[in-house]
C-alpha cells in the first residue's frame, strides 16, 4: 500500500494514484485501442488498424518486461494482463486478414491490369 501513498502532479493539481492503479488503467486503455484497430480495419483503414496492433505489442512488451523486473503480481493484474494479451491476439489477426485480403486482391487486379494492356496492344 506503500505506492497508494504517492500522489502524481497532473497540471497543478495532486492526487494520490498507485502503480497498480496506473498500470491497470493503461491495460485498460489497450482494450479500447483494439477496438479502434476493429473499427478501423473494418473501415478500410488498415494502417490505422497496424499503428494500433504496433501500440498494444509495445505495451504488452513493457508489461512482460516489467513481470519479469519482479513487478507485483496481484491477481487483478495478471488478470488485466490476460485480457491485454487477448485484445493484442485477436488484433494481431485482423492485421494479418487485412493483408492477406490486400494480397488477394493484388494479383488479381495485376491479372486485369495486364488483360487491358494486351487488349490496348492489339
Amino acid at each position: 500500500m506503500e505506492d497508494c501513498a504517492k500522489e502524481m502532479l497532473i497540471g497543478e493539481e495532486k492526487f494520490p494514484l498507485c502503480l497498480e492503479d496506473y498500470l491497470g488503467g493503461v491495460a485498460d486503455l489497450t482494450g479500447e485501442v483494439m477496438r479502434q484497430c476493429v473499427s478501423r480495419a473494418g473501415a478500410g483503414d488498415t494502417a490505422a488498424a497496424e499503428r494500433a496492433c504496433v501500440f498494444v505489442r509495445e505495451v504488452d512488451r513493457c508489461f512482460r518486461r516489467a513481470l519479469t523486473s519482479g513487478a507485483s503480481r496481484s491477481r487483478d493484474y495478471e488478470k488485466k494482463l490476460t485480457v491485454m494479451q487477448q485484445s493484442l491476439q485477436k488484433m494481431e489477426k485482423i492485421c494479418f486478414e487485412c493483408h492477406l485480403r490486400k494480397n488477394e486482391q493484388f494479383p488479381s487486379q495485376q491479372l486485369r491490369d495486364n488483360d487491358d494492356d494486351d487488349d490496348n496492344n492489339n
